[in-house]
């Protein structure tokens, strides 16, 4: 549970959870869950594109199932980024 209050507060705190992508002709990052909070939810892609209310119990969800890891996995495979990282590139 340590792990989804970190990813839960970083992405509150208004970070992105991202994949870099540097073999392509303009490198950037590509968001994986990202906060709305406008609309109060997450947006995820990972083969396709959705979003969820921004709730725990959502994002475990969306880790488990949609993502196919445990939080300790997730936080492993994918960058934490500040949404000025993240735009900048």
């Amino acid at each position: 549970m340590k792990a989804l209050n970190i990813i839960f507060n970083n992405l509150k705190a208004g970070k992105v959870y991202a994949t870099f992508y540097s073999n392509v002709r303009f490198p950037c990052y590509y968001y994986n869950i990202i906060y709305n909070r406008v609309k109060n939810i997450f947006y995820f892609s990972h083969y396709g594109e959705s979003a969820v209310a921004a709730t725990k119990e959502k994002l475990a969800w969306v880790i488990e199932v949609i993502f196919n890891c445990t939080p300790e996995e997730f936080i492993a495979r994918y960058e934490c980024v500040t949404a000025e990282e993240y735009n900048r590139i």
